[in-house]
């Protein structure tokens, strides 16, 4: 085999060797975006969890306070019930 024909094998197995990596760096690059997307995604998701907590957090204020009023109303109705008599 000459030296012509080792040479053009080495450069075609170069050749192949490139393709194979440029191949993998799409691949790469495709998982990456991808997990971006999911990346977003969870903060998305935490961002939204966030939300709901807060909210439950000023609806449970929001009952405690109201739980407190209809207490002092009823303590204020025993009261007044009570100077009743049958």
């Amino acid at each position: 085999m000459s030296m012509a024909s080792k040479a053009r094998e080495s450069l075609n197995a170069i050749l192949t060797s490139v393709g194979q990596i440029q191949d993998m760096n799409t691949q790469i690059a495709t998982a990456a975006e991808e997990q971006n997307a999911v990346a977003q995604e969870i903060n998305q998701s935490v961002i939204e969890v966030n939300g709901l907590a807060k909210a439950t957090n000023e609806n449970a204020e929001s009952t405690e306070h109201s739980t407190k009023q209809l207490s002092s109303v009823m303590e204020s109705l025993s009261e007044i019930t009570g100077k009743f008599k049958l």
